[in-house]
């Protein structure tokens, strides 16, 4: 997969309108994407980081113990 596919479906993930957007509108949309995500856990911004996941996010953190 190419790098402009790989961005398009992150932004389609996302909820973006990738089919509209050239490939430097995808690139800035996932880096500003990237940057609030950062700034939210760094500030510990709990309202931030839920606004940008979706509903039914299920975020698994740390190895897995057998």
């Amino acid at each position: 997969m190419h790098k402009t596919e790989i961005l398009a479906v992150c932004l389609l993930l996302m909820g973006g309108n990738a089919i509209a957007l050239t490939e430097e509108e995808a690139k800035a949309q996932v880096i500003a994407q990237q940057k609030a995500w950062s700034d939210a856990v760094i500030h510990n911004d709990i309202a931030k980081v839920a606004s940008l996941l979706a509903d039914d996010f299920v975020g698994i953190d740390g190895p897995i113990c057998h």
